[in-house]
């Protein structure tokens, strides 16, 4: 399994962890599901989703300024995941095993 974690508030800093772990084959991915629109809506009530199938990790995205404390974790297709760091300038971090995103 892998993790992918971008961060482009740094210029051009780019990790990359790999993780092995070991996942039942047939069951589907779990992850957190939240979202935080602004630093003054408080806490969302955080659940954890069963992901369909064609979502294959987990993610969770946190804006840059102006839109500071906004977050989202969810269920994510891997390599939209990836894309979205990318292309949107957003800090991104993309996992592939239950609850990762937390």
């Amino acid at each position: 399994l892998h993790t992918f974690a971008f961060s482009f508030f740094s210029p051009l800093l780019l990790s990359y962890t790999h993780t092995v772990a070991l996942s039942p084959v047939g069951e589907a991915l779990q992850c957190h599901n939240c979202v935080r629109e602004a630093s003054d809506s408080g806490d969302c009530v955080e659940t954890v989703e069963t992901c369909p199938p064609e979502m294959n990790a987990c993610a969770k995205v946190t804006y840059p300024a102006p839109y500071e404390n906004t977050f989202h974790k969810s269920c994510f297709n891997m390599m939209e995941c990836l894309k979205l760091g990318v292309a949107q300038g957003l800090q991104v971090t993309c996992c592939n095993w239950d609850g990762c995103n937390k």
